[in-house]
């Protein structure tokens, strides 16, 4: 049984092998590629073939810069390349040989074979998983609307509902949401029910008493219904000043009250 300090480096079994390096290049499953500074290919293996569509004939009457989908984004990382030696997970977009797009990650280094300089590239294909960060993303912003959301009760007039559990997250999203609807609508009045609210936390009532501060700096006013006792309590412990909020027992006061203060408003 080999002892752990006979292991021994790639350099030390493959030797002067060049081809022994060459089967590991050309059948590598990562996409790699060697270019001069001019942006000649001089290598590119079977993964970079598949992944651009460019066999190594192809590269003889074309620069690498054909696979940039901006011509600048080359410039821009051979600089940060010839500045630091080497990028790692550089974010590009490139082009196929048929005119596809697809997004990739980039490892690209300086190094020396033969006596000349050269740039060995590694690409990774990260396309699919982009759209499913772009999908998960969308399914985030769908769960956080339904799971915040926000009805005009009539012109000038919204009401949120909330229901289930109200943690410090949610309620900071609650806050972007209130705040991104009234700068929008210009809504002068907010109520916000939260009878549907299991349980809140100090942090989390801290939260609801900075957005009733933003509200009224945006200049619109907010009343806060269905505030139980478990709630209230939680409240008065989170020690903030509570004077500026405005609350009401139930939803159908809260709204009665907006009312009555938008016809005065109105009036004056």
């Amino acid at each position: 049984m080999r002892n752990s300090d006979d292991k021994k480096t790639l350099s030390e079994v493959l030797g002067e092998s060049v081809e022994g390096y060459r089967y590991i290049f050309e059948f590598a499953p990562i996409a790699l590629g060697i270019t001069d500074g001019e942006g000649n290919v001089l290598a590119v293996n079977r993964a970079h073939v598949q992944m651009t569509g460019y066999d190594f004939e192809d590269w003889r009457n074309n620069s690498i810069a054909v696979l940039y989908k901006d011509p600048d984004e080359r410039n821009r990382l051979l600089k940060s390349v010839y500045e630091k030696g080497r990028v790692r997970d550089w974010e590009a977009m490139f082009k196929r040989k048929n005119g596809t797009e697809f997004t990739a990650l980039m490892n690209m280094e300086q190094i020396e074979i033969a006596g000349k300089k050269v740039l060995l590239t590694a690409m990774r294909d990260i396309t699919d998983l982009k759209r499913t960060q772009q999908k998960l993303g969308e399914r985030d912003e769908a769960i956080r609307k339904l799971s915040n959301p926000i009805v005009e009760v009539a012109q000038g007039l919204i009401l949120m509902p909330l229901i289930g559990i109200l943690d410090s997250a949610r309620a900071r999203q609650i806050t972007e949401s209130v705040l991104e609807h009234i700068a929008r609508g210009k809504d002068d009045f907010v109520v916000m029910d939260i009878s549907g609210i299991a349980a809140i936390d100090t942090m989390t009532a801290s939260y609801l008493v900075q957005t009733v501060q933003a509200v009224r700096l945006m200049g619109s006013d907010i009343v806060i219904t269905g505030v139980r006792p478990d709630v209230a309590a939680t409240l008065i412990a989170f020690g903030g000043d509570l004077s500026s909020i405005v609350t009401r027992a139930t939803l159908r006061d809260g709204l009665e009250y907006a009312r009555k203060e938008r016809a005065e408003k109105a009036e004056h």
